[in-house]
């Protein structure tokens, strides 16, 4: 707990990137503290970036509380029960206010929430607890929304399920620099329901046979990110896609993430893999987005194709951590 005197009134601007679930899961096993059942594994995708200002005026609690609020129970927005959780967290009452700006669109399946709740997270350690390092950090940024433990540790990272809320955190598998694929960002307008699939999703009668299948295959795809390759996995990243995508819909709501757009991209890219020859990866978020990793010899000739296609795509390589652009002058 940090022990600073009488009132913290500050202002910084932190900045994290957008994330992608190379492996995502759904469903959670304790929901106050968002741990999932499997650990799971996400890019930071440097061409998304979220600036956010956050503004701390706070004081130390008196009764040194470490209660934990919980943002799905909550009425309040949930970036204000994130702040105000993260406080206590650290032994401060008061008040969080933040401003956002994104070069990227929102609830679409880009990571953006990932991004804002590690750049909040961010802001306000650098305010009130500087001393915290990235493991602890990305705990807490986790209580916001799963990924944003990855996005605040960036590259490319596990998040572990841990048994509870010190044991599941971020840890990077693969630097930015070391990562042999780019990614094509293929945005499609719709909606995402991140929300409604943890809750939907444990309900559909696939779940157990999804969590059989989830499990040794993060360990496989976590064995093969630490030695800087998806290739050992590759098919195993478009079968966990389709797996999940079934488990998704087969809830008790049919919810859907994507839309015929979606469905379309898909379709072109699977043929032009097969035409081509082109060993790249297509895989999804919770959203209608799609994302494309491919080798750097084929990049050119898939981005030229999806241009001819009509196709929107954003190319980005990976990125690294949340991490302080402004610090206010003393």
């Amino acid at each position: 707990m940090t022990n600073l005197p009488g009132v913290i009134d500050r202002t910084v601007t932190a900045e994290a990137h957008g994330v992608q679930g190379i492996l995502c899961a759904h469903g959670y096993i304790d929901p106050s503290l968002r741990i999932l059942p499997v650990p799971t594994v996400f890019a930071a995708l440097q061409r998304l970036i979220l600036t956010a200002t956050v503004t701390v005026r706070a004081r130390p609690a008196l009764d040194g509380s470490l209660e934990l609020a919980s943002a799905l129970d909550s009425s309040s927005p949930v970036i204000d029960v994130f702040a105000s959780t993260m406080l206590k967290r650290l032994g401060f009452s008061g008040d969080v206010d933040v401003t956002v700006s994104q070069n990227f669109p929102m609830g679409i399946g880009l990571g953006s929430s990932a991004a804002l709740f590690a750049a909040v997270a961010k802001g306000i350690a650098e305010i009130v607890a500087p001393q915290l390092d990235e493991r602890e950090l990305s705990a807490l940024a986790r209580l916001g929304s799963y990924s944003a433990a990855a996005a605040l540790v960036g590259n490319v990272a596990v998040v572990h399920s841990g048994d509870g809320h010190p044991d599941s955190y971020a840890e990077v598998l693969c630097q930015a620099g070391s990562f042999e694929h780019v990614v094509l960002i293929l945005p499609v307008l719709g909606e995402k329901y991140t929300r409604e699939i943890h809750e939907d999703i444990v309900k559909s009668p696939f779940y157990d046979a999804w969590r059989r299948f989830a499990t040794p295959f993060s360990q496989d795809l976590i064995a093969s990110l630490a030695g800087n390759s998806l290739d050992p996995v590759s098919k195993a990243v478009e079968d966990h896609m389709y797996a999940s995508l079934a488990t998704i819909i087969t809830g008790p709501r049919h919810l859907m993430p994507w839309v015929p757009e979606t469905l379309a991209r898909l379709d072109y890219l699977r043929r032009l893999r097969e035409s081509t020859g082109d060993n790249f990866i297509i895989t999804m978020n919770t959203g209608p987005a799609l994302f494309v990793y491919a080798k750097p010899d084929s990049t050119q000739r898939l981005a030229d194709a999806l241009t001819e296609r009509g196709y929107d795509y954003l190319l980005s390589s990976i990125g690294g951590p949340a991490r302080i652009v402004s610090l206010p002058i003393e």
